[in-house]
């Protein structure tokens, strides 16, 4: 009889034994997978965010062009007596806003965006834009929808 109980008692903690075991591995491989989706979330938002950013700036004024000042290619946004430059220097996304009769200084802008590399080209109404960060790449195309005055 007390070998009875005592193969019970073995059976019973070696169920346990391996019951702990496998959860353990269920929390490693899903701490794992976690990661992996924690990095790629990471890696999109890095994208997408400047991108988006420049997309609703693009498509909210329809007076854009390409200027290149002191060597440095910038996306210009005019409004009424105002102007908005978009570019990209030493690391980073910028942006400046200077009123009609200001002088450029592109030092001056505000860092918005961490990135690798940006290039812009306008050809008629399309702006393509190309950002690279982290080496990923990423390109939009925006249609400018020109206003039509009747």
């Amino acid at each position: 009889m007390n070998n009875h109980k005592s193969s019970h008692l073995v059976f019973s903690l070696s169920l346990l034994l391996i019951f702990v075991i496998g959860s353990f591995f269920v929390l490693i491989f899903e701490t794992k997978g976690y990661s992996k989706i924690q990095g790629t979330i990471v890696e999109q938002e890095g994208l997408y965010t400047p991108i988006s950013y420049l997309n609703t700036k693009c498509r909210k004024n329809p007076n854009i062009s390409i200027k290149t000042i002191d060597k440095t290619k910038c996306i210009v946004l005019e409004q009424t007596a105002m102007k908005t430059y978009i570019y990209y220097q030493n690391g980073y996304l910028k942006e400046l806003y200077a009123s009609d009769g200001y002088e450029v200084d592109l030092f001056q802008g505000n860092k918005l965006f961490a990135l690798d590399n940006f290039k812009i080209s306008l050809e008629g109404d399309l702006l393509e834009i190309h950002i690279q960060k982290d080496k990923v790449d990423k390109k939009v195309y925006v249609h400018l929808d020109k206003e039509v005055v009747l």
